[in-house]
């Protein structure tokens, strides 16, 4: 079986509780995860987001969740690719001040 392979992305999940009370996670995926959660969530009752690059999990029964926002976060270059681009810049602005 081929491993899937995605690009990392990092969102920000802003859950609103039942009481009101609102608060912020980080989660090591897009915000297209957003219809998978929904449905894995009707399925279980149970919300489950997953942070791959801090190593943690959280599951918030949905009983206690009036609703839920994924805004993705800006990201940044891999280093590898920063690389690259930094070295394309330097010959760019190179060629400009010729």
């Amino acid at each position: 079986m081929t491993e899937r392979k995605f690009p990392k992305v990092t969102s920000k999940v802003i859950i609103t509780f039942t009481d009101g009370e609102v608060v912020e996670y980080m989660i090591t995926a897009g915000a297209g995860i957003s219809r998978y959660l929904a449905d894995n969530a009707t399925e279980s009752g149970v919300l489950c987001f997953w942070d791959k690059d801090d190593r943690s999990s959280i599951s918030i029964p949905v009983s206690q969740i009036r609703h839920y926002r994924i805004e993705e976060q800006p990201q940044q270059p891999e280093p590898e690719m920063k690389e690259q681009l930094d070295a394309l810049l330097e010959r760019f602005n190179a060629l400009g001040a010729e």
